[in-house]
């Protein structure tokens, strides 16, 4: 296959990309959290798989083995991420192949190792780098299997799936995108059948809990969106990634790209379909439950670069010089805005926080956390090199008086001189902002630190008033007394 060398080329061309700005970003909560649930014992980390709510257990059952032979660390966590968004590539190319000439499925290759969205997930210490990795090779493996037939084949196919449900359960809408692939394809209608009813068997256990779930009342914290808004959250997203400089202007190319992949329909139908039955499906889920957020899709990034490719193809027959130009203008978009990404701190930047705490703080100062959960960052990055006095911020959401808010304090860092506050994402916790107001009524700031997404104050306690007559008449009265 000619394109062998140019496939290597866009992998190491990827693999650098995404290595240079591995530790750019400090790490969130939600990756503290991954190397915490990985750490936990053997046992513990088993147990994921039949709890309730949990997504990605074997993501973390993965993760276990792999930070036991590379330790904590931010860059063994990342790297983990990073092998299988650099392995999701080459299986992006058998994928395009079926649907593209060889030049083009090179093209959407390329589209996706320069993805600045794809590597910031492919640079993030969660499963999405993984996830991606098993739903380009489930694709990939299904459309052979309708091609090819073969137990095999359709084996593989399933074990590929249920490993992708339980490292992420949003595969359930990925599954809509190959049942779009199988009535696509019109064939082996017999065997596919009988195997997409196969693959209800191993993700059964975890439909116990997913059911109740959907039809619970209780709010899931996500936003409801508009299908127009989520699929505009997915083109910007998949465009020009998480920050571009040039947006709204970064979106053009690949808009003037996938008006042209859509103008091909005869070719383009069978990718718009696998993109629009997840979405689809995901927004009939979010009526009721809103459970959208763009990452949750990310496996139908590759057929997206695949539109792209296509719609250069379209512009070709039309123009020759507009292909080399929307090519051109793509990829500066992608340069500049994967530049940006690992230029600019977009994370909650802990790494900045705890050097200043490390620097200026003090054995047995008390940390009020607003909100209480960010303190697993905080120890992460402190790693135990000063002993501090944790205390949970109120949580005053639910209508807590500001007296309430002053008993709460005051019982519990009231003895203390100084007091440390660390303020991340405080408006989940406490949107009226009480705590950092009884701190600036009761303490005095002594030191402050603005980083990304973090505030970090030290307040010491101020000085009591000394009344000079009341203690001259005191050192008198025992002379008196006498």
């Amino acid at each position: 296959m000619r394109s062998r060398i140019p496939a290597l080329l866009i992998v190491l061309l990827a693999f650098g990309v995404r290595i240079g700005g591995i530790l750019s970003q400090s790490l969130w909560r939600d990756e503290v959290d991954a190397v915490l649930f990985a750490s936990a014992p053997l046992k513990e980390v088993l147990g994921y798989f039949a709890h309730p709510g949990w997504n990605g257990p074997l993501y973390y059952f993965l993760l276990k083995g792999w930070i036991s032979l590379t330790g904590r660390g931010e860059f063994a966590l990342r790297y983990f991420s990073l092998l299988f968004g650099v392995l999701s590539l080459p299986l992006a190319l058998r994928l395009a192949l079926k649907f593209l000439p060889e030049r083009y499925a090179l093209t959407a290759m390329l589209f996706m190792g320069l993805s600045p969205y794809l590597v910031w997930y492919s640079q993030e210490g969660k499963m999405y780098g993984l996830w991606l990795a098993l739903g380009t090779l489930a694709f990939l493996l299904h459309l052979e299997a309708l091609e090819k037939g073969g137990l095999r084949r359709w084996a593989l196919y399933v074990l590929t799936v249920a490993a992708s449900f339980y490292v992420h359960f949003h595969t359930l809408f990925m599954m809509l995108g190959q049942l779009a692939l199988y009535l696509w394809h019109r064939k082996r209608w017999r065997e596919g059948l009988l195997v997409h009813l196969a693959l209800i068997l191993p993700i059964l256990p975890a439909f116990r809990w997913l059911l109740p779930a959907f039809l619970s009342p209780a709010p899931t914290g996500f936003p409801y969106y508009p299908l127009p808004d989520m699929l505009s959250i997915l083109f910007t997203g998949w465009s020009c990634g998480i920050l571009s400089t040039f947006w709204p202007w970064a979106l053009v190319p690949a808009g003037i790209a996938v008006l042209g992949g859509i103008l091909e329909w005869r070719k383009s139908l069978p990718l718009l379909s696998i993109i629009f039955f997840p979405v689809l499906g995901l927004f009939g889920v979010c009526l009721r439950k809103p459970v959208f957020t763009d990452r949750y899709l990310i496996f139908l990034a590759p057929f997206f670069y695949m539109l792209l490719s296509l719609g250069l193809s379209f512009w070709r027959g039309r123009a020759k010089f507009i292909e080399p130009f929307l090519l051109l203008a793509i990829l500066l978009v992608d340069t500049e805005a994967a530049f940006s990404q690992s230029r600019f701190p977009i994370k909650s930047d802990f790494r900045a926080a705890v050097a200043l705490f490390r620097e200026y703080g003090q054995e047995g100062d008390a940390v009020v956390f607003q909100i209480p959960y960010v303190r697993r960052v905080f120890d992460y990055y402190l790693a135990g090199e000063r002993h501090y006095f944790p205390v949970d911020g109120p949580y005053t959401n639910w209508g807590m008086s500001p007296s309430q808010v002053d008993a709460y304090l005051r019982g519990r860092v009231g003895l203390y001189r100084r007091v440390w506050l660390i303020l991340s994402e405080a408006e989940m916790w406490d949107s009226r902002g009480l705590t950092a107001r009884w701190f600036e009524e009761h303490f005095v700031p002594e030191l402050r630190g603005d980083f990304t997404r973090v505030t970090v104050i030290l307040y010491t306690r101020p000085e009591p008033m000394v009344d000079l007559r009341r203690l001259r008449y005191r050192c008198f009265l025992p002379l008196i007394m006498r």
